[in-house]
């Protein structure tokens, strides 16, 4: 049976996208006590800014408010340079517009900054988001390609049921739907890379 991801995958892509970031907590070693709760303060300030942000772009994207969600996305830009998931959000606006040089600049800048994220971590959310890219930009096949990778690599039970259950998730193009899915929101919020 093959699943299909309206426009927006709330629940799987961009759930994942935008309500989560990875933020490193881990402190230098030789640092005191005090400079490690102040760096791990100081890191879950930034991942509640980012979600708050991803919250806000959420609100705008389900009105459809495209001109303020893209005002509001060159800001994160601006804060978030190397965020993939910006990107990917901003694609999607565009693909939405039916603007398709846009829309895949915004994807293609989203896969490169994927890639250099899925060297830096071996969990497979962000290899998972990354082959979503895939298929947008290159098709089913592609895709496919990538999910089978992934699932070679699994390390896990749950990572091997969460790579099985993109194998086969399409994106439709022509879907304009895009609160049409409500799996992996509450997973998703600390598994981004």
């Amino acid at each position: 049976m093959r699943k299909i991801f309206q426009k927006w995958p709330l629940g799987g892509v961009l759930g994942l996208i935008l309500l989560s970031v990875s933020v490193s907590t881990s402190c230098m070693q030789g640092k005191g006590q005090g400079q490690a709760d102040a760096q791990t303060e100081t890191a879950q300030v930034a991942k509640e800014q980012r979600s708050a942000d991803g919250l806000r772009l959420m609100s705008m994207l389900s009105e459809q408010d495209f001109e303020n969600a893209l005002s509001l996305l060159d800001t994160l830009h601006a804060r978030y340079p190397d965020d993939p998931q910006f990107h990917f959000a901003e694609g999607w606006i565009y693909d939405m517009e039916d603007d398709s040089i846009k829309s895949r600049r915004c994807f293609e800048k989203a896969l490169m900054l994927y890639d250099s994220l899925v060297i830096q971590d071996d969990g497979v959310d962000g290899k998972i988001n990354r082959a979503f890219i895939i298929q947008i930009l290159y098709g089913e096949d592609a895709y496919n390609e990538e999910i089978t990778k992934i699932a070679q690599s699994a390390r896990t039970p749950e990572d091997s049921a969460n790579i099985e259950n993109w194998r086969g998730v399409l994106y439709d193009k022509d879907k304009k739907d895009i609160f049409n899915l409500h799996v992996y929101i509450n997973e998703s919020i600390d598994n981004v890379p």
